[in-house]
């Protein structure tokens, strides 16, 4: 299994050589080689919980962002919450439940960019290239910001190929 380090963040993980480093929005250079990290994303939208999850405290954010996920009957407001429960637990190591929290994201028709990346990074961190690769490409066609995605596609398909 992946060994899992953190430091502060502002809205993204970053995957690097098997090791989680939270950076800023765009891959940070934690390497000498930037084209080996993959980025996990959580919510652009501010949901209780989210800032635990950033700053790396993992068991405390996801305790809020289930107790936010209780409160919140709506798909549209549910789906930020599934995608950084899909990203902490990801960060924490709890590949199971992320894999759970990741789907329901995905199946939720919201924030599909996020959710797709966020899954195709796990798919990833499994293992499981070619269900990394379609994630990553459908997050390719169906968001705006593209350039963390695109990284992390060239990084599963270089993977795949390997």
């Amino acid at each position: 299994m992946a060994k899992f380090t953190s430091v502060s963040t502002v809205r993204a993980l970053s995957l690097v050589a098997g090791t989680f480093i939270l950076g800023l929005a765009t891959v940070q250079p934690v390497s000498a080689d930037q084209d080996l990290a993959m980025q996990l994303r959580t919510s652009d939208r501010e949901v209780h919980g989210t800032r635990e999850v950033e700053a790396g405290n993992y068991d405390a954010g996801i305790a809020k962002l289930h107790k936010a996920l209780e409160n919140t009957g709506s798909s549209l407001r549910r789906a930020p919450i599934l995608n950084n429960l899909c990203v902490a637990y990801v960060a924490s190591g709890q590949l199971e439940n992320a894999q759970a929290y990741c789907d329901l994201a995905v199946e939720s028709g919201f924030e599909q960019s996020v959710a797709h990346n966020n899954r195709g990074v796990l798919n990833f961190v499994l293992g499981n290239f070619d269900a990394s690769v379609k994630d990553l490409e459908t997050a390719t066609k169906v968001g705006s910001q593209k350039l963390y995605v695109e990284r992390n596609l060239d990084l599963a398909k270089t993977n795949k190929g390997a």
